[in-house]
């Protein structure tokens, strides 16, 4: 398996961890979720954004959604990815280049750029509108020491 197809599955499986939890957690969300609702429009991209900051921004006594999800039973290595995944970040980014499945990406605030891997998740319609200049709200989180790829 790739390091893209596990990150995603790891994704994939912390999300899944969250949305399945009938406690604590499920109710940290529903509040982080009404009080960015009152800020923004609420549409399904808003949706995802909201539930993708609240998977490290959120707060379970004192503790992130996905600090609760590395102490579950992972393996070393996937204790590893996760942790990476706390140095995500939301930013207006620049396109600057695509080439295959990988865009250049300039953030606007810094103007420092990153190497970020598309993946499936992205829906073709949506990535097919993406074209050098364009400027697209996103959160991007470690692949790995080098790589970005896209958190939401």
């Amino acid at each position: 398996m790739s390091d893209l197809a596990r990150v995603l599955e790891l994704k994939e499986n912390l999300v899944n961890f969250v949305y399945d939890d009938e406690g604590a957690i499920a109710t940290a969300l529903e509040n982080y979720a009404a009080e960015k609702g009152k800020k923004n429009s609420y549409g399904i991209k808003q949706q995802n954004l909201t539930v993708d900051l609240f998977l490290t921004q959120g707060q379970i006594e004192n503790q992130t959604p996905l600090n609760l999800f590395i102490q579950q039973a992972l393996s070393s290595e996937d204790k590893t990815i996760v942790q990476r995944w706390q140095d995500n970040f939301i930013g207006l980014f620049e396109i600057q280049a695509i080439e295959d499945d990988r865009y250049r990406l300039m953030n606007w605030l810094t103007a420092k750029t990153y190497s970020v891997s598309a993946h499936s998740g992205i829906p073709d319609k949506e990535r097919s509108r993406w074209q050098p200049g364009e400027i697209i709200l996103c959160i991007i989180a470690p692949l790995n020491e080098t790589e970005w790829f896209f958190f939401s």
